[in-house]
């Protein structure tokens, strides 16, 4: 980590305009995590949440389209600012789950990213 921040220190006396870009997005990566998530997603029992979706669902889901039928489920709106952080919650859920159950990975869903059953 030293040695970016000295790179970025060489390259910011360079060029200026390369240290407002970097604090930009460290202030977008620190932004979604501080957007707390709702408390129904908080409390939620992840685990089943996710095969009950995958159930209903019948084909592969991806992580991104399993989680926003459980939020929509659970009354939270598509645009939510915090759903971006749920999506990793769910990810982990779903890679818990191929771990542990029969729940698996499938091809690709729209060719770019993999279904799980």
């Amino acid at each position: 980590m030293k040695q970016v921040s000295a790179i970025d220190q060489v390259i910011a006396i360079h060029d200026p305009e390369h240290t407002a870009l970097l604090a930009g997005m460290a202030d977008r990566k620190r932004t979604r995590q501080e957007v707390p998530l709702p408390i129904t997603l908080v409390q939620l029992n992840k685990t089943a949440a996710i095969l009950e979706v995958l159930r209903e669902a019948g084909e592969p889901l991806s992580s991104a389209d399993c989680t926003y039928r459980i939020a929509t489920k659970q009354g939270i709106a598509p645009d939510d600012p915090a759903l971006p952080r749920f999506v990793t919650h769910v990810s982990a859920g779903l890679n818990s789950l191929m771990k542990r159950t029969g729940v698996r990975q499938v091809g690709t869903v729209d060719g770019r990213k993999h279904g799980i059953r």
